[in-house]
Formats: C-alpha cells, structure tokens, sequence
C-alpha cells in the first residue's frame, strides 16, 4: 500500500519547514543536499515530525491544514511550548494528535475530521 508523509523539517537558524512526498527519505536528502529552494540556505535541518497517510489527497489536505494559522497555531502549541512543562507532562505526539482531535474546536477543522474519521495514519515525532 502506498503512504503519503507530511512532514514538518526545523531549519537551522529556526524556521519550520512542512511538506508532504510519497518518497520521504528521498525528500529528507535532497533537503539536506540543498536542492530544495527554501531550505538549501537554512541547512542542516532537523526533523520534528512525520506523519504517515495512505490517502494521497488527505495527506495534501492536512499539509495545507498545517500551513494555515489554525494549523501554525497547532504546531506551536505543540512543539514550541516550554521544554519543562512538556517534559512534566510525558505526553507522546499520538497521545497530544489524540486530544487535539477530540476537541471541538479542531473537530470544526475539515482536514482534522478526515483523520479521526479515517483512522489512516501513523505518526511519529
């Protein structure tokens, strides 16, 4: 079966990079070869979180979910939190995907409800 990655690259002077590829360990070393554009001044990257779809057209939806200001919000809240509090709640990405789906706010969010309702993907980060 083939799967789509979104994926999101922190660059080295701290802009975040998301993209989405079928082929991400061919993505991730042009990256790092500084053949793609955005990238190729900000390097070495590093990677903050993959998640895996086996829905091409799902997985373009979340990437475009995640470049909006609800989903630059998500990641925020997420990853840019406090390193303390985040490692006083031990929480692992799946558990905070887990909760953020369930709240009503990100329910109302289309590309939120393809995921929860599918039940296609594996996360990792």
């Amino acid at each position: 079966m083939d799967s789509w990655t979104v994926y999101i690259l922190i660059c080295s002077d701290g802009k975040i990079y998301t993209g989405c590829t079928n082929n991400f360990d061919d993505r991730l070393e042009r990256h790092n070869k500084g053949q793609v554009h955005f990238t190729q001044s900000r390097l070495p990257v590093t990677v903050l979180l993959t998640i895996n779809f086996y829905d091409k057209y799902k997985a373009y939806k979340f990437e475009k979910y995640l470049k909006s200001g609800s989903g630059r919000s998500l990641c925020s809240d997420i990853f840019f939190s406090s390193p303390k509090a985040a490692s006083e709640r031990r929480i692992d990405m799946s558990s905070i995907l887990a909760l953020k789906l369930k709240s009503p706010i990100f329910m109302k969010q289309r590309a939120w409800q393809d995921i929860v309702n599918s039940r296609r993907f594996d996360c990792h980060g």
